[in-house]
């Protein structure tokens, strides 16, 4: 039987308390958990990439929950927002478009990414208000 995402986590959790001596496998520094949100980051990109949005959208939300780095933040929030444009659902594809820019203001699409129909002009408009803000 293949393990799950969840159930290989908690193996490597299980496996760093016990490299630490049984102390708590979370380190100051939240590497941890940094290192779990950025496998569920990762699933959720392979998803998207698989045309599972809803799949992808649970395992992205929850690698925001779990603690990303400022960078992958923003990129978690890029894909929700496409994954909100693809279902149609162009306020929400807003806001994960806006925290991108509030999270990086410097942040842009990529050349294939900004052309698509459904959320380059979205990011476009967000860009666009986000400068005269």
């Amino acid at each position: 039987m293949p393990m799950t995402l969840l159930t290989q986590l908690l193996a490597y959790a299980l496996a760093m308390a016990l490299l630490t001596g049984c102390q708590s496998p979370v380190v100051r520094d939240n590497s941890l958990l940094y290192r779990t949100g950025e496998v569920l980051l990762g699933e959720g990109i392979r998803q998207f990439e698989d045309a599972n949005y809803r799949a992808a959208s649970g395992a992205i939300q929850r690698a925001l929950q779990s603690g990303l780095t400022r960078t992958s933040e923003v990129t978690a929030h890029k894909y929700l927002a496409f994954i909100y444009c693809i279902n149609g659902r162009k306020a929400q594809c807003r806001d994960e478009f806006l925290a991108t820019v509030k999270l990086d203001p410097k942040f842009d699409l990529k050349p294939e990414e900004a052309g698509h129909p459904m959320w380059g002009p979205v990011f476009r408009e967000v860009k666009t208000d986000a400068n005269r803000g």
